[in-house]
């Protein structure tokens, strides 16, 4: 009365797509320049004002060779002027700076 059914075993599909590629494909020329601007569209813009990434040590440094230059009257970029106005407003530049006064200019840099 109480008949189990009977189990089916299904078999699964393989892939039909051969996903590995042992050989590259290499570009035509029309290709190879619509690819390199279309990547250069992704490309960061350089931008001078924007701080370097690096440690603390080379932009006290760099705010250092700032200010001797304005302090002689040697140029000084609009972009190299105002990093240096918002990196004087920072705790990093007037920490290193007090260091710097306090060790007679030894640029010693907090870690």
């Amino acid at each position: 009365p109480n008949a189990r059914p009977e189990a089916t075993v299904v078999q699964l599909a393989r892939p039909t797509l051969d996903l590995k590629r042992t050989t590259p494909r290499t570009l035509s020329d029309d290709q190879e320049r619509k690819h390199e601007a279309f990547v250069a569209q992704f490309r960061p813009a350089t931008d001078e004002a924007a701080p370097p990434k690096d440690d603390k040590r080379e932009r006290f440094e760099r705010a250092l060779r700032i200010e001797e230059a304005l302090a002689s009257g040697g140029p000084v970029g609009e972009s190299e002027a105002a990093w240096l106005k918002g990196y004087r407003q920072t705790a990093e530049y007037r920490a290193q700076k007090a260091l710097a006064e306090d060790f007679d200019g030894f640029g010693q840099v907090i870690a």
